[in-house]
């Protein structure tokens, strides 16, 4: 606006400077200090109805120009602040634990978004889901440590039962940010193998495949045994996590045997060992999450 303004009026004034200042004066005469104070008065109320009438017809394109040089950072801020809680709920203990269990399955659904999306890195395109991975990933940290941080204020009005609830609280966020950090360890795996050009046999991308299947499976079902306190579900994430166990020693004597028998790159065998070890901790992690239900610590004893 004023930019706009100071070049319209400096060119108006280096070609109409004496009639301007006639005219001023003639308002104002005089070299009193208030003839001095009105004259500029005047000149500035002049400069911003001009201006204005002058940029009218160019709103759209100025509020376009102030978006594009202006960056917004509420929506990040937003993003980067707990969704349901805040220090206001401390008074009203009840609520604010369904309000953090509401936070938990926020942090939930973006540690599996991420567990899908490392796959696709792992398959080979790590860089079209990058920046989605690397910004759920902020979200979640922040959430582990700003939803912990508030039960810990909590844990101070709460009766006995509550705290247990709470305590098994803390070892879920745990858990989800420990699957948040190998879902980051398999993108970054998928980021080197591009780097380095390299790639999975068929053979081995179907293994970890099928494991990855058997990971997403065990989330929903963790899922719904947390939401809804539904100990039904644990024998069949119970089941699963064997599989997993199962799994990660079947390929792994598979892998060696491709090794030795010259069918498998030694430059991926550090990568493929990686990622099914990383899917059997997840796992371990995901039962954890299911079995807080029963046990504050996740233990299926």
């Amino acid at each position: 606006f004023n930019v706009v303004g100071t070049a319209v009026f400096t060119a108006l004034i280096w070609v109409f400077k004496e009639p301007v200042v006639n005219l001023l004066i003639s308002f104002f005469p005089g070299d009193d200090p208030m003839s001095l104070q009105m004259r500029v008065s005047v000149f500035h109320v002049i400069f911003n109805v001009t201006t204005t009438c002058l940029l009218i017809p160019f709103v759209k394109q100025l509020v376009d120009y102030s978006c594009l040089v202006i960056k917004d950072k509420k929506e990040q801020k937003e993003e980067l602040s707990l969704k349901f809680v805040d220090d206001r709920l401390l008074s009203a203990p009840s609520i604010a634990l369904m309000q953090a269990k509401k936070e938990i399955d926020h942090m939930l659904s973006l540690v599996e978004e991420n567990v899908r999306l490392s796959l696709a890195s792992v398959n080979g395109d790590p860089t079209e889901n990058a920046s989605k991975i690397a910004q759920n990933e902020e979200v979640i940290d922040f959430t582990n440590g700003a939803l912990t941080r508030f039960l810990i204020k909590l844990s101070a009005s709460v009766d006995e039962r509550d705290e247990q609830r709470i305590g098994s609280y803390f070892h879920v966020l745990n858990d989800l940010e420990r699957i948040g950090d190998h879902a980051e360890n398999f993108h970054e795996i998928g980021q080197e193998m591009l780097a380095k050009k390299i790639s999975f046999s068929d053979t081995a991308m179907s293994d970890i495949q099928q494991m990855y299947g058997v990971v997403i499976d065990m989330i929903a079902i963790a899922k719904e045994a947390f939401d809804n306190e539904n100990q039904n579900c644990l024998p069949a994430l119970s089941k699963l996590e064997n599989e997993t166990d199962e799994m990660k020693r079947s390929f792994s004597a598979k892998h060696f045997s491709r090794l030795s028998e010259g069918n498998c790159s030694l430059e991926v065998s550090p990568y493929y060992t990686s990622t099914i070890t990383g899917l059997e901790r997840v796992a371990d992690h995901i039962v954890n999450v299911g079995y807080s239900i029963i046990d504050p610590t996740g233990s299926q004893e």
